[in-house]
This record gives structure tokens, C-alpha cells and sequence, in this order.
């Protein structure tokens, strides 16, 4: 195990979820994805923070930000004051933006993402392959990892494109993650073909903060 995503839920009474798949676009479209974000953002860094002193290892947290949040006058100074307030350093922090998030005002994403980069932080392209994603992203923009749409890994028993995608990746001195992996036929396939990371049920489902540290073997609750 290498890092982790942040993922959030949304517990009603019954025990179960409402899907971020309904209420993420409904913060977008109130704007309540501002302080959402800001505190995913806040207990992401707690929570890294605690992991690697307790385990005295390196791992990073992936967090996905929104278009709204990147648009923010305070975007980058907010970041600052995290990492100060942590005390964590910048590699153990990867940010997540999809396409929909470059189609806005993409100078200016561009350029907060070429800052966050000198930075130290990671940045990642998510669901790569879904929708109308273009490889010309990859070159324009300042990335460092590119996350495989699991539609991709869905369809393994045509893996040639998975494959040249791996390999245009790397060409350009980009880590790949495939996502959405659930078996050994899928992994062995990945690995053949020299797939840096996977994300999926075949390493875990999403879990609450103290199963995860079961997952690592260890006994203190966070």
C-alpha cells in the first residue's frame, strides 16, 4: 500500500449513504462545495499527518478538488496554511481534477496547478478516458500521475488500449493508476503491462479510518 484516496459519505439514519454521486453536484450548484471542500481538505492532511507518524512511513492521500475551489482567490494561501498548520511536507499530498474542471478558465487552473507542482505537491488527472478526455491534457498540463477510468479496466479482455495509454504515460514521465480493479485476472494484466499503481475492491473497499488501520496492522485507533 502505497497512498490512499479520500472519499466522502454521507450516513442517514437508517445505516446507510446517500451517494456522492447526488449530493457532490448539488454542493457544486449551492456552493456548499466550498466549506465541504475545505474541511475534506482539513481531515485529509489530519489524517495523513497521523498515519505516517504512527506508522513512520511515507504515504500520500489523493483529495479531490472542484473547479469552484480551484477558482477561489484563497485556494492556494488556504493550502499554505494547512501544510503550516500540519506540519506535513507537500509529497505526502496528491490533488485529484477531473476534465470538467479544466473546460473553465483553464489558464488559470493551469497556472495554480503549475504552482501547487513547484510546490512538491502531486496532481493527478482523474477518470482518464471517460467522457471526452484528450490526450493533449497530458502535455499541456502539469500533472504527474493519470488516473484510468475503470471503464478501461472494465473491458480488460481488450486490453491494447490500456496498454498504449501505460506507455504514452510513461513516455512523458507520468505514474499510472488504474481504477476500479476487482480481480487477479485484471492486476496480472496491469502488471504485465507495467501499471505503477491500482485502486480498487481487489486491494479493499473504501473504509472508515479506524478498519483501515486493521488493514495495516495496526492497533491504534485514530
Amino acid at each position: 500500500i502505497e497512498g490512499f484516496e479520500a472519499l466522502i459519505r454521507w450516513k442517514i439514519t437508517d445505516g446507510g449513504f446517500i451517494s456522492p454521486d447526488i449530493f457532490i453536484p448539488l454542493a457544486e450548484q449551492t456552493g456548499c462545495i466550498i466549506p465541504l471542500g475545505d474541511w475534506i481538505m482539513k481531515k485529509s492532511f489530519e489524517f495523513i499527518k497521523h498515519i505516517n507518524s504512527i506508522t513512520e512511513n511515507h504515504y500520500i492521500i489523493s483529495i479531490n478538488v472542484s473547479v469552484a475551489q480551484i477558482m477561489q482567490d484563497n485556494f492556494l494561501s488556504g493550502i499554505n496554511s494547512m501544510l503550516y498548520e500540519y506540519d506535513i511536507k507537500s509529497e505526502f499530498i496528491e490533488f485529484e481534477i477531473t476534465e470538467s474542471v479544466l473546460i473553465q478558465s483553464f489558464s488559470i487552473v493551469k497556472e495554480k496547478l503549475s504552482i501547487l507542482k513547484d510546490a512538491g505537491f502531486g496532481l493527478a488527472l482523474d477518470d482518464f478516458g471517460k467522457g471526452y478526455s484528450s490526450l493533449s491534457y497530458l502535455k499541456m498540463l502539469p500533472l504527474t500521475t493519470v488516473k484510468l477510468d475503470k471503464t478501461f479496466i472494465d473491458d480488460i479482455t481488450s486490453p491494447e488500449m490500456v496498454e498504449d495509454i501505460i506507455r504514452i504515460a510513461h513516455r512523458m514521465g507520468l505514474k499510472i493508476v488504474a481504477e476500479g480493479v476487482e480481480s487477479r485476472e485484471q492486476y496480472e494484466l496491469l502488471h504485465r503491462y507495467n501499471c505503477d499503481y491500482i485502486q480498487g475492491y481487489y486491494i479493499s473497499i473504501p473504509l472508515p479510518e479506524n478498519e483501515l488501520l486493521k488493514i495495516l496492522k495496526l492497533n491504534n485507533p485514530i
